[in-house]
């Protein structure tokens, strides 16, 4: 599915109506669900790949909110794990050429692999780490306001 092409534009009027009727409550997951549904159309097999960053991202942000004193670690894990994928993903093949042309200028002959990777979309521009900054922070500003509030009393 394109984002200039007629599907697009009915799959996005169906999902926005969908985003107005639903409660808030709802409403994200019907985001998330139906993001699933588009990367799925385009290549089923990244999928699993947007599962897998979700999920850890998500694990991250919910231990951020309940973490005080690991905060700076689990943020910096999840960055670099969203980082890898995003290398492995955008520079293997820059790297593979580099190796494979190097090893033939030493007279060396390299088999290339036989993998063709494409840089999905979602890797590229994940905004998952800096919502969780934004959770940490969210967090921290309520305790504080708590504390605030206690303390006043």
């Amino acid at each position: 599915m394109v984002f200039n092409s007629f599907t697009f534009l009915l799959f996005f009027i169906v999902v926005f109506c969908c985003y107005i009727i639903l409660p808030q409550k709802w409403q994200n997951k019907l985001l998330l669900t139906f993001s699933y549904f588009f990367y799925a159309v385009w290549d089923y097999r990244f999928c699993t790949l947007l599962l897998t960053t979700t999920l850890v991202d998500y694990t991250v942000g919910l231990l951020l909110a309940r973490s005080e004193q690991h905060r700076k670690v689990l943020l910096l894990c999840s960055i670099c794990f969203n980082l890898i994928i995003l290398g492995f993903f955008k520079y293997f093949g820059f790297f593979e050429k580099g190796f494979i042309g190097l090893m033939s200028f030493l007279g060396v002959n390299v088999n290339p692999l036989a993998i063709h990777i494409v840089l999905p979309v979602v890797d590229s521009y994940s905004p998952l780490p800096e919502n969780q900054l934004k959770i940490s922070q969210t967090s921290t500003s309520r305790e504080k306001t708590l504390t605030n509030k206690n303390e006043t009393t």
